[in-house]
């Protein structure tokens, strides 16, 4: 019996963290729990069949407490109790830009700026302090820039009954050309591309959770979604055309709408002659994913 508990908690704690409810160290902190296999064993020894009843009891008891408390502190975390930090850019000159985000055991938030505003970017940070390296143009000279968002050297590491979840709140320009990297383990993130003028996205998911707004713009925008062992939600634009290429290896992938499909290809009916489109590719391994139609049911 209490062999089956074990594997029952172990493959729990796989799966909280391979959806990003755990932080990819957490069995650092499991490993203290091991004595209490120990006590679980002696309660077998001593009162047999009934002792090994006990014992289980206890070592759930246990590890479900010992759980709440390390979970609780991610669900409210620094950031959900003071302000965030901000950072900004302006666009000065700026013709179009590169941005590489590299976010681990968080969450990220991303939109687009309100019209009119003359920033590139507006980041509120929660939690430990990212890395942020810009390269741009200055004032009166025009040209394209990079935007690099990551975790800090210094990042402190996780702790048992500290916060270890960092957030961050990101808006870009709704006028300027964008070439997005994103690259996301074991994090949370909402994506919203349908007022950005993104023409092309390669996004890596690796252990996370995601939804995901492709940009609604004229001409073609190229998009690459990897997703390993993760949950991603993508939404197509109602006016956007799209060519949908999956290449699952044991996933569950689910294409709702009306296409055209061979294979594993999916065409919109009226993709060669749409102003707006879409060329994008999905490669899941071991995830779920599913694509729809905003304003479509399925």
């Amino acid at each position: 019996m209490i062999e089956g508990v074990v594997l029952v908690l172990i493959g729990a704690v796989l799966l909280l963290r391979n959806f990003g409810f755990l932080p990819p160290d957490i069995w650092a902190h499991v490993w203290r729990l091991w004595p209490l296999l120990v006590v679980a064993w002696g309660f077998e020894i001593l009162f047999g069949r009934r002792g090994a009843k006990l014992a289980t009891v206890l070592l759930l008891l246990v590890v479900l407490t010992a759980g709440y408390l390390f979970l609780a502190p991610a669900r409210q975390g620094d950031w959900g109790k003071g302000a965030g930090v901000e950072h900004s850019e302006l666009v000065q000159g700026l013709t179009e830009a590169r941005v590489e985000l590299d976010i681990t055991a968080g969450v990220l938030n991303l939109a687009a700026l309100p019209d009119g505003s003359p920033s590139f970017y507006r980041l509120l940070t929660y939690g430990s302090a990212p890395r942020i390296d810009f390269a741009g143009r200055g004032p009166g000279a025009a040209g394209p820039g990079q935007l690099f968002i990551g975790p800090s050297q210094s990042r402190r590491r996780v702790t048992l009954g500290t916060s270890r979840i960092d957030r961050w709140e990101l808006e870009l320009s709704r006028g300027l050309p964008l070439s997005l990297d994103i690259f996301s383990a074991a994090s949370r993130g909402e994506i919203d591309l349908r007022h950005l003028d993104v023409y092309e996205l390669d996004l890596i998911l690796n252990a996370s959770h995601s939804s995901l707004s492709l940009p609604a713009r004229d001409g073609i925008s190229s998009v690459r979604i990897t997703a390993n062992a993760s949950n991603v939600e993508i939404v197509i634009p109602h006016a956007t055309a799209a060519r949908i290429t999956v290449a699952p290896q044991a996933s569950s992938v689910r294409v709702d709408g009306a296409w055209s499909q061979v294979g594993g290809v999916y065409t919109s009916p009226n993709f060669d002659s749409a102003t707006q489109r879409l060329e994008l590719r999905i490669d899941a391994n071991a995830s779920r994913v599913h694509v729809r139609v905003a304003g479509v049911m399925p």
